[in-house]
């Protein structure tokens, strides 16, 4: 997810419009959600059998359809002022995607976290990341070389987090 958010916001780019990724899983524009990733891994027998990543990204929708959602929203056609062509936008995306595809699986997320981090706003804010069992408020102080967020507790604890639902405290 943390490599197509990147491509996504590469190719959001070439459109005049600036995204920045919010961790893990959200592609936001001017404080507005446009995408949301998501990802699942298949494991047989302790091997990998598979990985499906799933992204949506809005990129023709009403303003009065986005009204409706419960957090803020946004859309490509709304931002650009110009209808956008779906499958002109996924080329764009594919070949992104593919053309740093091979270096990403050999280096990982290092090969990303400088941009990725560049792209990340909320770091060094105050910051709450809910877990499925608590919520921890922190200072969003960066990434790890496994793409990892570093909350750091206000005493002084750092928690090293894979997955968490990102809300500025």
């Amino acid at each position: 997810t943390q490599y197509m958010s990147l491509c996504i916001c590469d190719v959001l780019d070439t459109y005049g419009v600036m995204g920045a990724i919010k961790w893990p899983n959200d592609v936001l524009v001017y404080g507005k959600k446009v995408c949301g990733l998501l990802s699942e891994v298949s494991i047989r027998d302790g091997r990998l059998a598979g990985y499906v990543l799933g992204t949506g990204i809005n990129l023709n929708m009403p303003a009065e359809v986005l009204a409706e959602i419960n957090q803020p929203a946004t859309a490509l056609n709304l931002i650009t002022q110009l209808p956008v062509n779906r499958e002109g936008f996924l080329s764009r995306l594919l070949e992104r995607f593919f053309s740093g595809y091979e270096a990403f699986l050999e280096q990982g997320f290092r090969s990303i976290k400088e941009r990725y981090t560049t792209l990340s706003p909320f770091l060094g804010t105050q910051t709450t990341v809910t877990l499925p069992d608590r919520a921890l408020t922190g200072k969003a102080a960066a990434y790890d070389d496994r793409g990892r967020l570093q909350l750091v507790t206000s005493d002084g604890a750092t928690e090293t987090l894979t997955i968490g639902d990102v809300s500025l405290a």
